[in-house]
């Protein structure tokens, strides 16, 4: 779990650390990033791969604020992507937080070949008050299928099966 009392109060250091320009965070929420903590992994994806993971935004904040909008995001190669914020759809957490989305799942579509620098994370937005978490699962990177027969391929290939089965039927 990603927590946003885990690492520091230096969210500069929290965008360095991602590769991103200074103040792309404060660019995702609503205000200034307080503090936060992230995870990255470079991963090498082929143009066609799609990432697919499941995510759970937990918060003690509040409720909906602008002045407080803590979120979670996920990036490629240093552009952040918002997952859920304080105006999310919310129900009641089990976990240490009071409320949290529950988990959802979130896919990415590579483009073209080559390597990425995969990041989650989590931020408080113009406080330490409240805090704020962000769990992953099921973080997969698969191949596009291959080429996926058309209906009237399958249809053709199962009515020369049957000519194929009820012809020796009939020599039988």
């Amino acid at each position: 779990m990603l927590k946003t009392d885990a690492v520091n109060d230096n969210y500069a250091a929290l965008e360095q650390f991602l590769e991103f320009t200074p103040g792309a965070l404060d660019n995702v929420g609503n205000g200034q990033v307080f503090e936060g903590s992230a995870l990255k992994q470079t991963i090498t994806a082929q143009a066609g791969e799609v990432l697919t993971f499941d995510w759970n935004f937990l918060t003690n904040e509040p409720g909906q604020s602008t002045d407080f909008n803590d979120f979670a995001f996920f990036t490629i190669n240093g552009t952040p992507v918002k997952l859920g914020d304080t105006f999310s759809s919310f129900s009641t957490s089990v976990a240490p937080f009071e409320r949290e989305t529950g988990f959802k799942s979130k896919s990415y579509s590579f483009l073209t070949s080559g390597t990425y620098t995969l990041g989650f994370g989590v931020v408080d937005v113009n406080d330490p008050g409240n805090n704020s978490g962000l769990l992953i699962d099921n973080v997969v990177l698969s191949k596009p299928s291959d080429s996926v027969p058309e209906p009237s391929t399958v249809l053709g290939i199962l009515v020369l099966g049957s000519l194929g089965t009820i012809r020796r039927l009939f020599r039988q």
